[in-house]
């Protein structure tokens, strides 16, 4: 057992987003309360459920004072539901973990033992065992070869685009230093905005990786992964690109969007974290060398989001344009008929 609780200020935070959980949320929080550290608190974040999730989160914020819920009015989208998460946490060490996910017992005091130890080390996170929905978990064996414990921001950089990172993130959900986390954007409204903000905590300090199981990723139809794929009609299933179903999953503002080009997206977002990080000129110039590589080996995804894109916004244009004829005939003829000149909407 570890870690004498301040109610306070607990040293640690876990912060779970969740929208219409009821699925697997019980047992996601019960996993976080069976933690041997037991300095930490479970911060909840509703994204304005229509299920059962309200009623389990305030049965244990009633029974267990390390519990605290809060609610959205409305979904705000993925992006700052996770946000709100963190927002309201008060501990030195953050971490996230979604409602249907689950940690092992001793996940919170491996990390912490890892980041007391070493003042350098800005993440810590461990191997993955993965469950397809109620099955029995297995080990996770990608991933297994990214310990980022390196002196530099480009040695870091070039070994978390080796080992293919990139996409699956398994650091994302590893406990972070607060304070480094904070100097971040967090997660934005972007398709890929995990990616992002774990890249911007790379850059900044040492990523250690505990070599042990101990934190559970669950996969079911349900899952975001599984639904965007789900959600793919027309050229978007054919080729295999990206929906704007998945844009708006992060943000609901992302509606108002005709046509995503998150691969390209992520080329320039890359380039934007790295120039933007606090490190050295040289250092820049290195991680940003590891781009060609990368769009290699994502030439097809690139293509065929553009030729994609390309026929989705002739196909908005045209309807835009024919819209606008069919207006026009519509408002001259409403002018005759009504005496006066046709007034638009405001």
């Amino acid at each position: 057992m570890g870690g004498y609780m301040d109610e306070n200020k607990p040293r640690v935070s876990i912060g779970i987003p969740v929208y219409n959980g009821e699925n697997y949320l019980t047992k996601a929080i019960e996993a976080a309360l069976a933690q041997t550290y037991e300095d930490f608190e479970i911060v909840i974040s509703d994204n304005a459920s229509t299920d059962g999730t309200a009623e389990i989160c305030r049965a244990f914020a009633e029974r267990d004072s390390r519990v605290r819920y809060f609610r959205n009015e409305t979904n705000l989208g993925a992006s700052r539901n996770y946000r709100r998460t963190f927002d309201e946490a008060r501990g030195e060490f953050f971490c996230w973990m979604p409602h249907d996910d689950a940690m092992l017992p001793e996940f919170l005091a491996r990390c912490v033992a890892v980041l007391d130890a070493e003042p350098d080390v800005v993440l810590a996170y461990p191997f993955y065992l993965i469950r397809q929905s109620s099955e029995e978990p297995v080990p996770l064996l990608a991933g297994r070869n990214a310990d980022l414990r390196l002196a530099t921001a480009h040695e870091r950089i070039r070994v978390y685009f080796r080992e293919q990172l990139i996409g699956p993130n398994w650091p994302i959900f590893g406990l972070y230093r607060r304070s480094v986390l904070s100097t971040t954007q967090l997660l934005r409204p972007l398709i890929g905005a995990d990616d992002y903000v774990t890249l911007e905590v790379v850059v900044r300090g040492k990523v250690a990786q505990i070599p042990e199981e101990l934190y559970v990723l669950r996969t079911h139809p349900d899952a975001w992964h599984e639904a965007r794929q789900r959600d793919r009609k027309g050229l978007a299933r054919i080729f295999g690109t990206e929906t704007k179903w998945a844009a708006e999953w992060f943000d609901p503002a992302n509606k108002s969007l005709k046509v995503v080009f998150p691969h390209w997206r992520r080329l320039r977002e890359y380039f934007l974290v790295f120039w933007r990080s606090p490190a050295p000129v040289r250092s820049k110039v290195l991680m940003t060398a590891v781009l060609p590589g990368y769009a290699g080996s994502h030439w097809k995804r690139l293509i065929k989001e553009a030729l994609v894109g390309t026929v989705q916004l002739i196909i908005v244009t045209v309807r835009s344009l024919l819209s606008a004829l069919v207006g026009a005939g519509s408002g001259s003829d409403s002018s005759e008929s009504a005496g006066g000149p046709a007034r638009s909407k405001p």
